[in-house]
């Protein structure tokens, strides 16, 4: 996975525990937003990633090079409807994380 970079001002992280049964429709659902999201002008990076020993852990982490670029991103994502359709085929989350590298002033 991409490192956060210079041009990174906030990450995102977004957590969820998928129902065992649905593990595999979740990752899918997830990996749809993942093209579009990275064509946005101000995408450092975006990625789904799995836990290596639990399966049903799963986590986007996106890193954009701005709080307008993150909160425009989230505007237009809603379009895809993702997270609707993910809830009924969750334990728990999603669970959403707002960070910034380390060491750096808002």
């Amino acid at each position: 996975m991409p490192e956060p970079n210079d041009r990174t001002a906030v990450v995102l992280i977004t957590l969820v525990r998928a129902r065992p049964e649905h593990v595999d429709s979740v990752g899918a659902r997830l990996q749809t937003v993942v093209r579009p999201s990275r064509t946005e002008a101000d995408c450092v990076s975006y990625e789904v990633v799995q836990s290596a020993s639990d399966p049903q852990d799963v986590a986007v982490v996106e890193a954009w090079a701005s709080e307008a670029a993150l909160d425009a991103h989230l505007a237009r994502s809603a379009e895809f409807g993702v997270e609707h359709q993910l809830l009924p085929e969750l334990e728990s989350g999603p669970e959403i994380r707002r960070y910034r590298p380390f060491g750096r002033s808002p």
